[in-house]
């Protein structure tokens, strides 16, 4: 919570994602498995990351739906990896291991990408005591709905406000 949740997700993308890229440049098994181990770094890291950012994003009452489909994302991610596989590793094609390393390390430069249009969340800026920029992100995330926040201040609870289980998959309001 020191620094954010988008630095931390920056970060751990540029870390996989660069270490995949460097993978196709092995020379060696020992610089290989080097590389592979940061990539292990870099998704280890940002998989609690992006749930984090993400989760904060949703309303407590949406929260276990949308963070089911955020794990259904994952897997057509894992599926988008075995295509990579096939179209890079079969005996009919051209191409080869070194081709699979920087073809499946695209989608996180790709994430990078779309992440710089995701602000920092309101939960961490009401924390830090920066309510102002709270209040602008939550505005913001109310016009791309197309809708206005609520009246009232907004309220930052010291400790955490945890929702009975038998909600967890309850999305109605």
């Amino acid at each position: 919570d020191k620094y954010g949740r988008k630095p931390g997700f920056f970060w751990t993308l540029i870390v996989a994602s660069i270490f995949g890229l460097i993978s196709s440049l092995a020379n060696s098994l020992i610089f290989l498995a080097i590389c592979r181990v940061g990539v292990g770094f870099g998704v280890g890291g940002n998989t609690p990351m992006a749930f984090t950012l993400f989760s904060e994003f949703i309303p407590t009452h949406d929260r276990g739906f949308h963070m089911i489909l955020v794990d259904i994302f994952g897997s057509f991610g894992m599926l988008l990896c075995c295509t990579f596989a096939f179209l890079t590793l079969s005996d009919w094609t051209l191409l080869n291991w070194q081709a699979f390393c920087v073809l499946s390390s695209l989608p996180g430069f790709f994430i990078l990408y779309l992440r710089n249009k995701i602000p920092e969340s309101p939960r961490y800026y009401a924390l830090m005591g920066q309510k102002k920029n709270a209040r602008n992100t939550l505005f913001q995330i109310a016009l791309v709905n197309g809708t206005s926040l609520p009246q009232g201040r907004l309220v930052v609870y010291d400790q955490p406000v945890y929702t009975p289980l038998s909600k967890l998959f309850n999305s109605t309001k």
